[in-house]
């Protein structure tokens, strides 16, 4: 966990660093393609972490080499479909972005390698093995961090080059941990095994992946639409405020990326419901009081971290207070989405998508919301705020279905 954190912490101080080597309006640029590859990497991996998740935790250490197997074509399947994805993506969705051929190509890599670190990190957690999983990550933001600290300058293509191989490094050292395990030599076996688990419980698996999918998919297309209208609309220098406040929305966001995956374990494990309750309970209690306590802290010394910008970056207060709050929003969201995943069952976090997006897309197409940062990132607060509201009210109904039950 401490390895994790720092790489967290290394991760936003690269963000930084790529603002100080850039001009404000490249940076906006290079925070809208990070966001596409964010989406990119949604619909490629069809949100298999968290299915993978809960298969893992629930399995045994003896059926490592037929799951390495399975998890290799789907690591190579998600690579080549995220590449593919993001090639239509620069011919139909973006903006009028020149990059350049050579900086397509390194976008393509970005995709497809931040693929295989996603999925390749999701399976070495969910085995237990939270300390590997936190390796890569860190391989590459130290490397990144390094190569950033002596460029003074760097283009938009340059830029691109840079992330894509510091994610590369990450994620083959991710995979390879994944896959140190060996691989089935039979692969009528491994069909097998495969269609035996699929006859067993493979529909409510599948339903759950499916809506799960649909859920992240639409949230995520609809904060992508925000921040490509906001770009087209504000113009660049706007992009790169918001693609700074993204930079404290994602610290803040990390703090899920670190327990909830513990937690999903946890409740895997426990299959009693009165029990996962229990649990749930107390990390939602802490996550909200942490979410609350946070966003109070950070709106009273949000002038003093002001000063760790470039100069270039004339940014109030009020946009980095704003992503902070809708990360911690997710904090809070967080464990009660966590209860529904270890139930597999995914229809309450899909109505909660459903809302929150349309909240997005309607928003998008206001010109008094895209015009300026601040604007997108009150809209974002109030989306992420349905989101939280709508999972919690499903699981306030559950837990007093539950207790009349018991009762």
């Amino acid at each position: 966990m401490a390895l994790t954190v720092l790489a967290r912490a290394l991760s936003f101080f690269s963000v930084l660093l790529f603002a100080r080597a850039m001009s404000p309006a490249d940076f906006g640029v290079y925070g809208f393609l990070q966001a596409s590859a964010n989406l990119t990497v949604v619909f490629t991996t069809f949100n298999l972490p968290t299915p993978i998740s809960v298969i893992l935790a629930r399995g045994g250490g003896h059926r490592l080499r037929l799951e390495n197997t399975i998890l290799t074509a789907v690591l190579l399947g998600s690579m080549m479909l995220g590449a593919l994805t993001s090639l239509l993506g620069f011919f139909f969705a973006f903006p009028s972005i020149s990059i350049g051929l050579n900086g397509v190509m390194w976008f393509l890599v970005f995709t497809s390698m931040s693929s295989l670190q996603l999925l390749s990190g999701a399976a070495l957690v969910a085995r237990g093995e939270r300390l590997r999983s936190a390796v890569g990550i860190l391989a590459g933001s130290v490397a990144l961090c390094i190569t950033l600290a002596l460029v003074q300058s760097l283009s938009l293509a340059q830029a691109l080059r840079l992330g894509a191989l510091s994610v590369a490094f990450g994620g083959i050292i991710s995979g390879a941990m994944l896959l140190s395990g060996g691989l089935h030599k039979d692969f009528r076996h491994v069909g097998s095994s495969l269609v035996s688990f699929l006859k067993r419980s493979g529909k409510t698996i599948f339903l759950f992946s499916v809506l799960s999918f649909c859920t992240s998919l639409a949230f995520q297309s609809g904060l992508w639409l925000l921040q490509r209208q906001l770009l087209a609309h504000g113009g660049a220098v706007e992009g790169a405020v918001f693609a700074l406040g993204n930079q404290f929305y994602n610290v803040v966001l990390f703090l899920p990326g670190i327990f909830a995956p513990l937690l999903l374990r946890r409740l895997s494990i426990v299959r009693v419901e009165r029990e996962q309750i229990g649990e749930l309970l107390r990390a939602g209690g802490a996550a909200i009081c942490v979410a609350a306590l946070g966003t109070v802290i950070f709106a009273e010394v949000g002038p003093f971290i002001l000063l760790m910008l470039p100069e270039k970056y004339r940014v109030g207060p009020e946009p980095l207070t704003l992503a902070v709050a809708a990360g911690a929003i997710m904090l809070a969201k967080a464990p009660f989405s966590v209860f529904f995943q270890a139930r597999v069952s995914a229809s309450a976090e899909f109505f909660a998508s459903l809302a929150a997006t349309a909240i997005l897309v309607l928003g998008a197409f206001v010109p008094a919301v895209v015009m300026d940062a601040v604007g997108s990132l009150w809209l974002r607060v109030f989306a992420h705020f349905v989101l939280f509201a709508v999972v919690f009210g499903v699981f306030v109904a559950r837990w007093r279905f539950s207790s009349t039950k018991l009762s």
